[in-house]
């Protein structure tokens, strides 16, 4: 609808001019159009009788700058009782909006309302109608209508003016409050409830559901020993993300993690194809989460099976990094322990490097799945044993500087080889025959002396 001032706008009820100060009927209206340089849903919000001011409340804007935002509601009439006393203000006629903050931002003023005082001791007792999603008020005063210039906050909706100094301002034409705020450019926030993203029940603060597996468009083709997959009629750069599992049929059917896309008919995956097929119809496995920086470098990634990535698009375990990790603990700041892989893997501490494990637990240190040392939970240590019987037991030789210790059966004279200075201990051995020292003939299995 166009009134004759040429406003546009959509009314439940009826049309009422934005530009008038009262109603003709009692109804209570929405209003859709136009307002200055955005588009606004608007609510009548109190309709009282007919010629009673218009209450409009702003629930949704859209600006030039393409910002949607759920607004806050500005407050309604003020309620405004005169007094003579119980002040400090002057006779005169004094004007009141009200506007409401979020912590972030202030609803544009609310209707005016004015109250007639007979001073010099005069006060106004001002009450209006709690808004869903404020935080505080401000009471706007002035001595003319729209002349508004100086304001009050409090947290509740009742205020006494008592003239008493104020903040100067003026209302604002437009709101900065709003429940969920989508912008262009700048900050965007959804307040209140939960955020499901992909789902609709048993939400949690945010809840992300990844997209079904589902066939792309068009069809692939494959090469065994490249990384690359081509398409014909495919739209990869608007169906499938960096991180995304692909399944290509084939002779084996082969299922590879995307790492780049190039175009709408190209993109590479995290290895080489095995075998060559074309012609194939691909099975998408979309990621749950995907983070990306201002050159929409990946940095991380929630894969369809819930493994995490941290510098790489494709996580082989439930966390993969790809650099350094580090923990520090908040109660001892520069204390911290760096955990990296260079030419070798490293643990890297600045302090004193604690292990424990459990009190009926040991440790073991393997390679492979071969254990080659172990801490007991008693605290023996074994290399090359399992079930260490003293503090330290030993199952082969121990080299000491550039000595060698060994034991075992029987003699070492000619079936021992060692270095001048190595000792040989015999289990079996008597008096006399139990230790050996390597007294000459270096890399020879003679010269061994019993002790």
């Amino acid at each position: 609808m166009v009134s004759n001032n040429g406003i546009i706008g959509i009314l439940t009820n009826l049309f009422l001019d934005l530009a008038a100060h009262d109603r003709d009927v009692v109804a209570q209206s929405w209003f859709a159009g136009i307002v200055g340089d955005s588009f606004r849903v608007r609510r009548d919000a109190t309709p009282v009788a007919v010629n009673s001011p218009i209450e409009w409340q702003d629930f949704l804007q859209i600006n030039s700058s393409k910002d949607v935002g759920v607004g806050i509601p500005t407050p309604g009439i003020p309620n405004l009782v005169a007094s003579s006393s119980g002040g400090s203000l002057a006779t005169g006629t004094y004007y009141y909006k009200i506007t409401a903050l979020d912590g972030v931002g202030e609803t544009a003023g609310g209707t005016e309302a004015s109250a007639a005082v007979t001073g010099p001791n005069g006060s106004v007792a001002i009450s209006w109608t709690a808004v869903p999603g404020a935080t505080s008020y401000r009471i706007y005063r002035g001595t003319s209508a729209g002349g508004e210039n100086v304001y009050y906050t409090t947290t509740g909706t009742s205020f006494t003016d008592t003239g008493a100094a104020g903040t100067s301002g003026s209302p604002p034409a437009t709101t900065s409050a709003y429940i969920n705020r989508l912008a262009a450019a700048g900050n965007s926030w959804l307040m209140g409830g939960n955020l499901g993203i992909g789902a609709k029940t048993k939400l949690s603060k945010l809840t992300i559901v990844a997209r079904p597996s589902s066939a792309i468009s068009g069809t692939v083709a494959k090469t065994a020993g490249s990384s690359t997959l081509t398409g014909t009629n495919t739209k990869f750069l608007s169906e499938v993300g960096i991180g995304d599992r692909i399944s290509v049929p084939g002779v084996v059917a082969e299922t590879k993690t995307v790492t780049a896309i190039a175009s709408d008919t190209s993109l590479t995956v995290d290895s080489n194809f095995a075998n060559t097929a074309s012609g194939q119809t691909a099975t998408l496995f979309p990621s749950i989460l995907r983070a990306e920086n201002s050159n929409n470098v990946v940095q991380m990634v929630m894969s369809d099976q819930g493994n995490i990535g941290i510098g790489t698009a494709n996580p082989f375990q439930k966390v993969h990094t790809v650099g350094t990790i580090r923990a520090e603990a908040p109660a001892y700041p520069g204390r911290q322990i760096d955990i990296y892989t260079a030419a070798a893997n490293f643990i890297d501490s600045t302090n004193d490097l604690y292990i424990r494990c459990g009190s009926t637990a040991g440790m073991s240190f393997s390679v492979g799945a071969s254990q080659k040392m172990g801490i007991s939970n008693n605290g023996n240590v074994g290399i090359g044993t399992t079930t260490p019987g003293e503090k330290l037991e030993v199952n082969g030789n121990i080299k000491l500087g550039g000595a060698t210790v060994r034991s075992g059966t029987g003699g070492p004279n000619n079936t021992v080889t060692g270095n001048v200075g190595d000792l040989y201990l015999r289990t079996d051995g008597g008096s006399g025959s139990t230790l050996y020292v390597k007294e000459s003939g270096n890399g020879t299995n003679t010269g061994w002396t019993a002790k």
